[in-house]
């Protein structure tokens, strides 16, 4: 038995009773032989068959699996749902088709949610739809900052998420305790089911506390008492792996620091990334990146209670850090770089946004803008994130004039995306005239020789405008 499931199963009776026999295998010398388990096709039982090519996103074979089988709708429903969420991992896609699939998913697996009833499977469902569907829009509120634009499709992806697991962890359990009552033996080949069974209940009840964070991130921060209790809760729940026994005590850790700062409790949340930082009383120790992230977010704590100059002087410290302690790769450098200047446009933001005089906004903005310029140069697979961030805080109607070269570009990249969809979809026409619009503008300027409008860009935008 695994240390993960004693942790979590230990004071159950039937694992107790299990434990029990294990030491008493004398006891069991007249045990009668197990019967031996199928193998090759003869073990594939026409749901395992389906549950399979669903796994696997072979639609043309699942279809005919479900004529052959006769399979109900409400069947062919949930495997469809298994479907969508392998799509998610296609690396054709681009972010709005996937934006497009994420919510379609969701609808589909509420609707399957009953016929989904293999514990393994939901876990795995779960954590696909993590990975692909949940984790990049954390990114962007951990490191852009909190937005309706990433908080409202996030909700409901996270809230079926917990769908999954919840009803994982209940029917591995169950399973999982009837195995426990029946098993015969320490030979018995149920007790390695009954393991198997009992890992992925712990494993589901953890991941699901764990995903509470981004529950509450993706709640309003101002006006929800439900983030600050959901946040209190899981806290509470994970506090029990702090400690060495359960392997996972800097991510437990890391997490909790983090739960507190969506409670505003930036001093509580400090305490416990500094204890990451210091890493003596952890086990197993923090890594490098584990060390850099509560760093990192130690001054987003100072950022969210809106102290500018202690968010500045703890960016300046981590960069310093992070040129002697990160991997010297260029892949790990560009990572730790591009966080910290979307950190800096942050520190830049809240200036303007205190600052005490027209001239010192202007300046302060301008200081942001700046940075997002320098991002993008270096770093032009981060466009489509960048832009999306600014675009979402214009009104629907500005006046494209008063725009900043950076937000015109923003724009034009957005209607390029919008040409690019397949051929199947429906053009927004409004996005594509608003590109068309805006590239006018940047060429506009160019001709007034504008200096903060590079001939590659004018050029560029000269070309999609054809």
């Amino acid at each position: 038995m695994t240390v993960f499931v004693k942790i979590m199963m230990g004071a159950r009776s039937a694992a107790c009773g299990f434990a029990l026999f294990l030491t008493s295998a004398t006891l069991f010398a007249q045990n009668a032989p197990a019967q031996q388990p199928a193998v090759g096709l003869d073990a594939l039982t026409d749901d395992k068959l389906i549950t399979d090519l669903a796994n696997r996103g072979l639609t043309k074979l699942l279809d005919r699996a479900y004529e052959v089988n006769n399979v109900p709708p409400q069947q062919r429903g949930a495997m469809q749902a298994v479907v969508g969420i392998k799509r998610l991992a296609d690396p054709k896609l681009t972010i709005r088709q996937r934006d497009e699939l994420i919510p379609q998913i969701v609808r589909g697996v509420e609707q399957a949610l009953p016929g989904l009833t293999d514990p393994k499977t939901l876990n795995d469902n779960a954590s696909d739809l993590l990975k692909y569907g949940v984790e990049r829009e954390v990114s962007l509120l951990e490191y852009w900052g909190e937005s309706a634009r990433s908080q409202v499709p996030l909700r409901p992806t996270v809230e079926v998420v917990i769908k999954l697991l919840d009803k994982s962890a209940d029917l591995a359990q169950k399973q999982a305790d009837a195995l426990a009552n029946a098993i015969a033996g320490p030979n018995d080949p149920r007790a390695a089911k009954w393991e198997q069974l009992a890992n992925v209940a712990a494993q589901a009840k953890y991941t699901r506390h764990m995903v509470d964070y981004y529950l509450a991130l993706s709640m309003d921060r101002v006006a929800s008492q439900q983030r600050k209790d959901v946040a209190a809760k899981a806290a509470e729940y994970l506090l029990q792996f702090d400690n060495a026994d359960s392997n996972v005590q800097p991510q437990v850790r890391m997490q909790v620091a983090k739960l507190h700062m969506v409670r505003d409790d930036f001093a509580a949340a400090k305490d416990v990334f500094a204890t990451i930082i210091d890493g003596k009383e952890i086990e197993p120790k923090p890594d490098v990146w584990q060390q850099w992230e509560a760093r990192y977010f130690s001054a987003v704590s100072d950022l969210l209670r809106g102290d500018a100059a202690a968010t500045q002087k703890g960016l300046n410290d981590l960069i310093a850090w992070q040129s002697g302690n990160l991997p010297k790769d260029k892949p790990s450098q560009d990572r730790a770089a591009a966080a910290a200047s979307m950190l800096q446009y942050r520190i830049h933001a809240l200036e303007a946004d205190k600052a005490p005089t027209a001239e010192a906004k202007q300046k302060a903005n301008a200081q942001a803008v700046a940075v997002l310029l320098d991002l993008v140069n270096k770093r032009p697979d981060l466009r489509s994130v960048i832009f999306r961030q600014l675009l979402a805080k214009l009104p629907p109607n500005v006046d494209l004039k008063t725009l900043d070269p950076l937000l015109l570009q923003g724009i034009v990249v957005r209607a390029d995306e919008e040409r690019l969809r397949p051929e199947s979809d429906t053009i927004d026409a409004a996005v594509i005239q608003r590109g068309i619009d805006a590239a006018r503008e940047v060429v506009r300027r160019r001709k007034g020789d504008s200096a903060a409008i590079n001939a590659q860009t004018v050029d560029s935008d000269a070309l999609l405008l054809g």
